[in-house]
């Protein structure tokens, strides 16, 4: 059987199922990475804190008396708040969560120095 002109040969699967493959790989990648960087971001965060983690890892603590618009805002702020620090933090990370001979392209946070 010989292949179509303009076509590559057929390989046994399809381009369609090797991108699906490949995108679960690539996904799962991006899942381990981010789980160690949560986990070694609360890691540092216990060496300078007495956290209870199961608590923390409730997620946002807000006031039980505000409206649905207000705990939005509260998150965000407390998201922007963190903002600095976080990147700060990533660049100290960023050879073990994306080794690579460029660093990751962690460069793009912005990460080291003060926040």
């Amino acid at each position: 059987m010989g292949a179509v002109k303009g076509k590559p040969p057929l390989s046994g699967s399809s381009l369609a199922s090797r991108l699906r493959a490949l995108g679960g790989h690539f996904t799962s990648r991006v899942k381990e990475s981010l789980l160690l960087g949560v986990r070694k971001a609360l890691g540092v965060v216990t060496t300078h804190y007495q956290a209870d983690l199961s608590k923390l890892a409730a997620g946002y603590v807000v006031a039980d008396d505000l409206n649905d618009e207000e705990v939005v805002a509260a998150m965000e702020e407390a998201d922007a708040a963190a903002d600095g620090t976080a990147r700060v933090l990533a660049g100290h990370f960023k050879g073990v969560l994306f080794p690579s001979e460029d660093g990751g392209g962690w460069d793009d946070l912005g990460g080291g120095g003060d926040p």
